[in-house]
């Protein structure tokens, strides 16, 4: 699981296949814990991404077999062949907060 500490982005430690299609989980669990029920979500992707599929607040277990209970997923596809983007969730919760997740994907070059 990624870990966010508020000051920078995180970066997914291995590169991301071209190729292929794969899920990006962010786990929302201490936030809710803080300002309610996940209202909205939606991802904020860069051009020639494509979100070919998205789950709103699911749990997750990771391959550690932690579980988390509001995580937002979405399917990920990309016609991009090198570089680094950005990838953002933003949500709202039932306070009215509105935040930002963002993680950074680098292209596996092949």
């Amino acid at each position: 699981m990624i870990t966010h500490d508020g000051t920078s982005v995180p970066r997914l430690s291995e590169p991301w296949d071209p190729n292929g299609t794969e899920w990006l989980t962010l786990a929302w669990d201490e936030d809710v814990a803080c300002h309610g029920a996940i209202t909205a979500s939606s991802w904020v992707l860069p051009d020639n991404w494509t979100n070919n599929f998205e789950n709103e607040d699911v749990s997750v277990t990771d391959c550690d077999n932690n579980t988390y209970d509001h995580c937002n997923r979405v399917l990920l596809s990309t016609t991009e062949t090198s570089g680094l983007f950005v990838i953002t969730n933003r949500v709202s919760f039932s306070d009215q907060t509105q935040l930002d997740r963002s993680v950074r994907i680098r292209i596996k070059e092949i």
